[in-house]
């Protein structure tokens, strides 16, 4: 058995996402032990490290399948030290040599590897250099993990926890991840670049409108909002805004005939993908007014989060969706939509995961209608790797959940977008007798933690295979 405990297998469904992310090809696994888990990514080139007794079996067994190296000669030699097209992974333990890993580590981190440690939440930690009571790796919690990964020249730019292989679903493990390319971008963010243009449309949604118009606008962003002819008073919110922000946000109303008796998802699109056409060289979001969008880098907005995106070589990012939902009976209080709702679930349709909704515009029309909104198309995507956060909010109470579902959208669907294009489905379990709440057994909470508990699974894939292999 290596000193490393055998790593979770979410570890290496990580390692693998961001090689098939960012293009890398070569996964590093320090502390292999047997080099099992190390050969179940689908890698062009795997390199397995540790000691010599291990690696000799390792040698044995997989002979041909992976490259097997000793730890000191890897450390002293450079023979293996992965570049900026590897992945690099390592669990640790209290019995690991952490002043020599952390070495070894920080000379990967600076040839350009992206690094995943992995720990026991709880470890206790003790390097030579740092004995005093209260230093930074005095234990296993996520703040002296980041502490001691900082103390190490190793800044994190996700630190958080996942299940543990042997105990089931419990977040007994801290992961982090080290990325040199988001450090070095987020280091070139720049003070009143351009800003993002977020394309809002809307319809009968008065009660959260100028809430959602308010946070895009302080998370960086200019706004067009199109409004589909409310009749709830939204559209005077609407102008009220504007008039607040004159130099932040346009409006208009639309089809420009006069009126909309029915919902035409399509030519809101396209007209969305005109107002685009016309920001060549700027990042542009498609969103609506029950969303609430957010940086995958805690502390950064959303703006900045695209900026990242760009110096880094991406034209275009995908979300990730949270859906949140009322737990009970009490009506929902406008301008609360972050502090109301406790409890979401993850995106559960194939729809959810179909989030190519913010993109850098060339000169090229991008599509948005062919896909119903949920991919932004054109020549030369290239998709940052790290996803962002879309935070849901379809109903927000009982009486708001009848009144949208049965009045201000099922009465009003396209009858071509219904019938011939199958749109407009996702209401359809629903009844006249319906709850419009979800029982707090089936959601899971949302509190201080969410993102160190989740927020793996926001900026990578692991949700949607998660849900297609329940699937």
């Amino acid at each position: 058995m290596s000193i490393w405990e055998a790593q979770p297998n979410c570890v290496y469904d990580v390692a693998g996402y961001f090689l098939r992310a960012t293009g890398r090809s070569t996964i590093v696994d320090i502390g292999c032990g047997t080099g099992n888990q190390l050969l179940q990514v689908d890698a062009a080139r795997r390199l397995g490290i540790d000691h010599a007794d291990n690696i000799e079996k390792c040698r044995q067994e997989h002979e041909g399948k992976a490259e097997w190296y000793e730890l000191e000669a890897a450390r002293q030699q450079c023979v293996a030290l992965p570049d900026n097209d590897s992945i690099v992974v390592c669990a640790i333990t209290q019995r690991t040599d952490l002043a020599g890993l952390f070495g070894l580590l920080s000379i990967c981190w600076a040839r350009g590897a992206l690094i995943l440690t992995s720990a026991p939440d709880g470890t206790m930690f003790s390097l030579p250099s740092q004995t005093r009571p209260g230093s930074p790796d005095a234990d296993g919690s996520l703040q002296k993990y980041r502490d001691l990964l900082d103390a190490k020249n190793l800044p994190p730019i996700y630190v958080g926890r996942t299940p543990n292989r042997s105990s089931g679903q419990s977040l007994s493990r801290i992961i982090s991840l080290h990325d040199p390319s988001v450090e070095q971008a987020k280091s070139q963010l720049t003070e009143g670049g351009c800003r993002p243009l977020a394309i809002l449309s809307t319809y009968n949604e008065s009660d959260v409108i100028t809430e959602v118009m308010q946070d895009l606008v302080e998370q960086g962003c200019d706004l067009v909002v199109i409004d589909n002819w409310s009749t709830d008073g939204t559209w005077e919110l609407i102008q009220q805004f504007e008039r607040s922000h004159p130099d932040r946000v346009e409006s208009e109303r639309f089809p420009f005939s006069g009126s909309a008796e029915n919902y035409e998802w399509q030519k809101i699109l396209r007209r969305k993908e005109e107002i685009a056409a016309t920001c060549p060289g700027r990042w542009v979001i498609h969103t609506d007014a029950d969303e609430l969008r957010r940086s995958p880098f805690p502390g950064l907005t959303l703006a900045q989060g695209l900026e990242i995106a760009s110096i880094t070589g991406a034209n275009r990012v995908n979300f990730n969706l949270i859906n949140f939902r009322p737990v009970d009976d009490r009506p929902f209080s406008p301008g609360s939509l972050s502090t109301s709702f406790t409890h979401f679930e993850f995106g559960t349709r194939p729809g959810h995961f179909a989030q190519a909704k913010a993109w850098l515009q060339g000169d090229e029309k991008v599509s948005l209608a062919a896909s119903g909104g949920h991919m932004a198309k054109f020549t030369g995507a290239r998709d940052f790797p790290y996803r962002f956060l879309l935070r849901h909010y379809p109903i927000r109470s009982k009486e708001h959940g009848a009144r949208k579902v049965f009045v201000d959208r099922c009465s009003r669907w396209s009858p071509y977008e219904k019938n011939t294009l199958g749109w407009h489905n996702h209401y359809d379990g629903f009844s006249e007798g319906s709850d419009f709440t979800w029982p707090k057994t089936v959601l899971i909470p949302f509190n201080e933690d969410f993102w160190e508990n989740h927020g793996l699974h926001i900026i990578t894939d692991l949700l949607q295979k998660t849900v297609r292999v329940a699937g």
